[in-house]
């Protein structure tokens, strides 16, 4: 006969999934908002959007030609959030973008705004490339400057070489510990993706 704290294979079995479903449930719950997180893809009135996903990193490197730049948060309680993009024009003719910071805002649970990082005007130009360089590029990023131009994006892939999609990195500083809401575009239409909770 089982003593009261000899446990019942026949009972653990029958709770197996019971505890597994516990444990994605946790899981699911403890990712929320968090690197990691994405969205479903968003309709707005020409455009389709989604975030892939999101990275948390301590900084960004690219480099342009022969130089370098490093993209840092504004403190050490602070870490940049990277959000893959996926921008479709998926009716209009002709989508001309410009994309700054603007056009674009990230809210947390406390609905408290985050505005991207201008991943050009907000880099530094260091001596040599540095570890993870350009993991983070291209940007989504098109403020009608030289470095930047504004974005014709048709409707159509593969008209005069142009491209009908726009896939690349947003750079937030915000807090380590934020808890994503959603993101707000607002580039040629206005879209708010809600992040999977």
């Amino acid at each position: 006969m089982s003593g009261p704290l000899t446990p019942r294979p026949a009972l653990l079995l029958r709770l197996l999934p019971l505890l597994a479903a516990l444990a994605l449930l946790l899981l699911a719950v403890g990712g929320c908002g968090s690197a990691g997180a994405a969205t479903e893809w968003t309709f707005g009135d020409s455009l389709v959007i989604r975030v892939k996903e999101t990275r948390s990193v301590n900084e960004a490197r690219y480099s342009m030609g022969d130089k370098h730049y490093l993209i840092r948060p504004s403190d050490e309680d602070h870490a940049l959030l990277a959000t893959h993009l996926e921008v479709f024009n998926r009716q209009a003719n002709l989508v001309y973008l410009t994309i700054h910071k603007g056009s674009l805002s990230l809210r947390d649970d406390k609905s408290t705004e985050y505005r991207p990082v201008d991943p050009f005007q907000d880099a530094t130009e260091v001596d040599a490339a540095g570890p993870g360089e350009n993991t983070l590029v291209p940007f989504v990023w098109a403020d009608g400057s030289a470095v930047a131009p504004t974005i014709a994006m048709p409707s159509k892939c593969g008209q005069n070489n142009e491209n009908c999609q726009l896939v690349g990195w947003v750079l937030f500083d915000v807090p380590k510990n934020i808890k994503l809401s959603h993101l707000v575009w607002e580039a040629a239409d206005t879209v708010y993706l809600y992040f999977a909770r």
